[in-house]
């Protein structure tokens, strides 16, 4: 509340523990100070950008392989970062796109809610807090991990759009 970082955190280290309402309001400030449209992502716009488009399971595939990201599972990750690493420290964690981190190290909010009318929003990829089926593309939960291990990335339009 009083703005100071959880102890673990430093800079060069992704954005978590936040409210949804401070990633959108993120998002707003950074587009009144670019002149584009800034926001999260829908959950389409991120699973799209980490799957491509061929579907494929995860960022990098369709073969696991829990040294591609920082998942639970990667116990050698966890020991030299602990529970986030820099991002793009995991050059197998990427898109067909070139979008690094799709996978793992912090799960993402999105600005879609669940279809069954619920308010939560859908929150995407895995952690190091979290097991593999979080890893999974197509995979959505609603929940952060203590300490938390939500974090947001933003889509901003093209110019000319």
């Amino acid at each position: 509340d009083e703005g100071r970082l959880i102890s673990q955190l430093k800079e060069g280290l992704p954005v978590v523990g936040i409210l949804h309402e401070s990633a959108e309001a993120y998002c707003a400030w950074l587009g009144a100070k670019t002149g584009r449209k800034v926001m999260l992502p829908t959950a389409e716009q991120w699973e799209k950008a980490a799957r491509g488009v061929d579907g494929r399971c995860f960022p990098w595939g369709d073969g696991f392989n829990a040294e591609y990201a920082n998942i639970y599972e990667n116990v050698e990750a966890r020991k030299k970062f602990g529970f986030w690493a820099p991002p793009g420290s995991f050059p197998k964690d990427i898109s067909v796109y070139g979008i690094f981190d799709m996978g793992g190290n912090v799960r993402e909010m999105t600005s879609s809610r669940f279809v069954d009318g619920g308010h939560f929003y859908q929150v995407k990829g895995a952690s190091s807090s979290t097991t593999r089926r979080f890893l999974y593309c197509a995979y959505a939960s609603d929940t952060p991990v203590a300490p938390s291990d939500v974090g947001f990335r933003y889509v901003m339009e093209l110019e000319g759009k």
